[in-house]
């Protein structure tokens, strides 16, 4: 299961926090920690997109990531992740 956090680029920060912004229904729920995994074995097909919030005063850094579900030949469900 990836583990969503570590496909941001650069120097991500660790306390932020996980909001799911779009994708099929029936999504997997965003991480409730920064580095929880994401179980997408069972998902549909499709492109879901998470993003990475963290706040520090009045500063707030937004990051996101695409994670794109598909099947394969022979029923597997590759994954692709990608800051995007």
């Amino acid at each position: 299961m990836p583990i969503l956090f570590n496909s941001l680029n650069g120097t991500a920060t660790t306390g932020g926090s996980w909001s799911f912004i779009s994708g099929p229904s029936g999504a997997p729920s965003p991480p409730v920690d920064y580095n929880d995994d994401v179980d997408f074995s069972s998902a549909d097909d499709g492109t879901y997109v998470y993003r990475y919030t963290v706040t520090s005063g009045a500063c707030v850094t937004m990051s996101e990531v695409r994670v794109i579900v598909g099947m394969g030949e022979g029923g597997s469900a590759p994954i692709y992740i990608g800051d995007g």
